[in-house]
């Protein structure tokens, strides 16, 4: 087969120059960060978050995975109405600033 996906000669024209080994160990790395900080993160938000930023980061890259798991942590919190049954303000947003000496 004339065309197929050789890794062995992908990652060999890639570290090839300086320039394309810099790049491609900056992906790597970028890669390798993000998935061990989806894993630290994901693991407070339960297993049905974490896969698929990783599978983008696997299949595409860094620029997919992580816009994957920016909304993991907004999903995974309980909505403001349950918060403000539990006796919580519902203004959870507005600075409070204690000015008791004033």
């Amino acid at each position: 087969m004339a065309h197929r996906l050789d890794l062995s000669l992908m990652f060999q024209e890639l570290f090839s120059t300086r320039t394309g080994g810099f790049f491609g160990l900056d992906v790597i790395v970028s890669a390798m960060v993000l998935i061990i900080f989806i894993f630290a993160e994901g693991s407070r938000f339960g297993p049905s978050t974490v896969w698929l930023p990783i599978a983008a980061t696997f299949l595409v890259s860094v620029s997919l995975g992580f816009p994957f798991f920016l909304p993991a942590p907004e999903n995974a919190r309980p909505p403001l109405e349950a918060i403000a049954i539990c006796g919580f303000s519902d203004k959870l947003y507005e600075p409070h600033i204690d000015l008791g000496w004033v």
